[in-house]
């Protein structure tokens, strides 16, 4: 019984001394949009979606965005076309340790972007890798990004 209580006593120490790892899982799955883990944010990494791998047209952008909130630090996909009607983009992001991923699911336009955007919901990525991938349809034909992982 004695262990047992150490063991609580331990955990709830850990929980208190790392709240960013605490609270991060919580929002596994949820929109950044509609959490605080929208407020304060930075590009990870990005990648412009082309046509071809050289010189091609400029059809969209892959972007991991990564919350800096010490209550979230989790990450979700932006994939932004200003070619393209928002129902014509898809993507995904996906965590490197164990494999867990979303797909984009909220679509719109953008005013401050000015381009049509699809959003995923968010992973936690305290202490771990991820990427974003993103895929446009422009003019019949598939064309891919994917970012560096985070």
């Amino acid at each position: 019984m004695r262990a047992i209580a150490m063991a609580a006593a331990v955990v709830a120490t850990a929980l208190v001394i790392t709240p960013g790892r605490a609270f991060a899982a919580t929002w596994d799955g949820q929109m950044a949009s509609q959490t605080v883990c929208g407020n304060t944010v930075i590009t990870g990494a990005e990648r412009t979606i082309t046509t071809s791998s050289q010189l091609g047209t400029v059809v969209g952008k892959v972007e991991l965005r990564y919350s800096t909130n010490p209550n979230c630090r989790t990450v979700w996909a932006r994939i932004t076309s200003k070619v393209v009607a928002s129902n014509q983009l898809g993507g995904f992001i996906a965590r490197n340790s164990d494999g867990a991923s979303y797909q984009c699911s909220e679509f719109g336009w953008s005013d401050n972007l000015q381009a049509n955007y699809c959003l995923t919901p968010m992973l936690n990525d305290a202490g771990v890798t991820s990427y974003a991938k993103g895929a446009v349809l422009y003019q019949g034909a598939y064309y891919f990004g994917q970012t560096t992982n985070y």
